[in-house]
């Protein structure tokens, strides 16, 4: 998905219910006139097309009100859901990915990697991967890539008590890079006080994705019982959503200027 598209559906996602349970002035001015006036009506048809958005169910009488489907809201969370990760239950099963890859094989090698990265494993060597959890979209893949055992191992394991686990969690993970992510979003949301005019919110919109994005990419979002001390991120999103209720409030307003034609191209 394109960058702004992205950034287009993160900042739709701040609106929540005011998107799909429109005002009086939402029904006087459709969600569709407010798009063709910001030039953004074949991008709003498009997503539509797509499946991140679609009518609201109970809105027909009233211009054709949008709402994110769930495919629109993963989109706008950038990928993951760190609430329903992190209070997912945990079986106590460790997923082990072990691999040989033939040195000239460069490309698939590559692209096995990016692959493990997306689907949260951590790296306890250059070709051992583990995780708590493998993911529906990661049982696919396997699935669709059979290969000998001798160059490509699926193995579980049972946790041996939470001493271990944290020290698989420590060398599989970067936590300290991880952190420092969540203080850089921090010093965003925190600078949230200081917007007040359009353009100001539109550059700090694009700050919190930014630095959103970078979590999203480095973060595995593990079970809550594995989370390792100091561990900031159930706190800091929280933080998170209570700053974005409060820029979907503050933009309500700007939703239908021109000026708030905010995903250029």
């Amino acid at each position: 998905m394109r960058a702004k598209t992205e950034l287009f559906l993160y900042m739709l996602s701040w609106r929540g219910e005011q998107l799909s349970q429109p005002t009086c002035h939402r029904i006087q001015q459709s969600f569709e006139g407010w798009a063709y006036q910001n030039g953004l009506l074949p991008r709003i048809q498009k997503l539509e097309a797509e499946g991140f958005l679609a009518k609201h169910p109970q809105a027909a009488d009233l211009s054709g009100v949008m709402q994110l489907t769930e495919k629109g809201r993963q989109a706008a969370l950038g990928g993951h859901d760190p609430e329903k990760a992190w209070t997912r239950k945990w079986d106590r099963t460790w997923h082990m990915i072990l691999f040989d890859l033939p040195a000239d094989e460069t490309a698939l090698r590559k692209a096995f990697l990016r692959t493990l990265r997306a689907n949260g494993f951590g790296c306890l060597q250059g070709s051992v991967w583990i995780s708590p959890c493998i993911p529906g979209e990661m049982t696919t893949y396997l699935k669709g890539h059979p290969t000998r055992p001798c160059r490509l191992l699926h193995l579980k394991a049972k946790s041996s008590g939470k001493q271990a686990d944290m020290r698989l969690v420590k060398d599989g993970w970067n936590f300290s890079k991880i952190e420092n992510h969540y203080d850089a979003l921090m010093q965003v949301l925190n600078a949230f006080d200081r917007v007040h005019q359009p353009a100001a919110l539109l550059a700090w919109a694009r700050r919190e994705w930014a630095a959103w994005k970078k979590i999203c990419d480095t973060d595995p979002f593990l079970p809550r019982a594995l989370h390792p001390p100091g561990y900031p991120g159930p706190e800091i999103y929280a933080k998170r959503q209570q700053i974005l209720k409060q820029a979907g409030i503050l933009a309500s307003d700007l939703f239908v200027s021109p000026e708030t034609n905010f995903v250029e191209g």
